[in-house]
């Protein structure tokens, strides 16, 4: 969903190509598709998710990334044992809007979790996506 979100929110500001966002995961079921009801929640805000397939993150994707966002602070810990080279280019989503809390995975729950996870991750993109650009023109 976040990459979703996020990918939107850049295609708004016609900065789509300029960017490449991916989804990836540290225990993800590769080729999975996404659940139902993420795909219905983001469908709703015109966005189809539906050719999505979840992959795990790689010591390529790692090197190719200029940033990674976790969600949560022990997926960054995750991260960065398995692929040191990731540790200076992690922060967890929250941290956009100068914030420090994991935003939660909301596999199994009803949809109103979806909903609201997806009204907190717009509202942390809202929040901290002008400031994460600026950051990252410094950087690239």
């Amino acid at each position: 969903m976040a990459a979703a979100l996020l990918s939107a929110w850049l295609d708004r500001r016609g900065l789509a190509e300029a960017w490449q966002v991916w989804s990836a995961g540290l225990a993800a079921e590769e080729g999975a598709p996404p659940e139902a009801l993420a795909r219905e929640v983001l469908a709703e805000r015109a966005l189809d998710i539906a050719a999505h397939r979840a992959r795990r993150i790689t010591a390529e994707l790692v090197a190719a990334s200029q940033l990674i966002v976790c969600m949560t602070r022990a997926h960054q810990r995750a991260l960065q044992r398995d692929f040191p080279s990731a540790a200076p280019k992690t922060m967890l989503f929250s941290a956009w809007a100068r914030q420090a809390f994991d935003v939660p995975d909301p596999y199994g729950a009803p949809k109103s979790v979806y909903v609201a996870l997806c009204e907190q991750l717009e509202q942390l993109i809202e929040q901290g996506g002008e400031d994460l650009l600026v950051k990252q023109k410094r950087i690239g």
